[in-house]
């Protein structure tokens, strides 16, 4: 019994403590870059190690004061990514969200920002009469937010797992290492 309760204990631990896999898609580069300066974009288009699935992915675009961007479908070229750009962009910090799943099920997820300026406007942002900048920047959970939100959950309760699992192996221990 004492080593059952050894090999649970150390079969828990692998469980729990065990390293995700190295070979997980990446993401490689992000055009435009974060924290970039543009003026003339044609598209967002994000660049991975391996491509990704189309469905489940998604990228979202925020402007300065927070609210999502309509935008077009999603488009996959060899492992990149790509989304129109969205005519309705204002000049400002423009945030992009972004969501990949990898053809292993392993979910990405990530963000940046760029500055846009537009070429023919004025560089000068504008702020509502009174705003702060905590109002202008405060804004709800997007779509993309929400399912990056998914995965860590499933983690969380992963690890919930496996730690019961340890909590009986020791108590199998405990229960068999008494003496009547």
């Amino acid at each position: 019994m004492k080593r059952l309760a050894t090999l649970l204990t150390l079969l828990g631990f692998l469980f729990v403590f065990a390293p995700a896999s190295q070979a997980h898609t990446e993401l490689i580069s992000s055009s435009p870059a974060a924290g970039s300066t543009i003026d003339v974009p044609t598209s967002i288009e994000l660049t991975f190690s391996e491509a990704p699935l189309l469905e489940g992915s998604a990228i979202v675009i925020h402007d300065p004061e927070g609210i999502e961007l309509a935008t077009s479908e999603l488009s996959l070229n060899g492992t990149s990514l790509s989304l129109p750009w969205p005519e309705e962009a204002q000049p400002g910090k423009l945030l992009v969200s972004w969501r990949a799943v990898a053809d292993d099920g392993h979910v990405l997820t990530g963000e940046f920002d760029f500055e846009y300026t537009a070429a023919a406007i004025s560089q000068m942002q504008v702020t509502p009469l009174g705003a702060t900048p905590e109002a202008t920047q405060s804004r709800g959970q997007t779509p993309v937010e929400k399912q990056i939100d998914a995965p860590r959950k499933l983690n969380v309760v992963v690890l919930g797992m496996g730690i019961v699992l340890l909590l009986v192996a020791f108590v199998v221990a405990a229960i068999s290492n008494r003496r009547p």
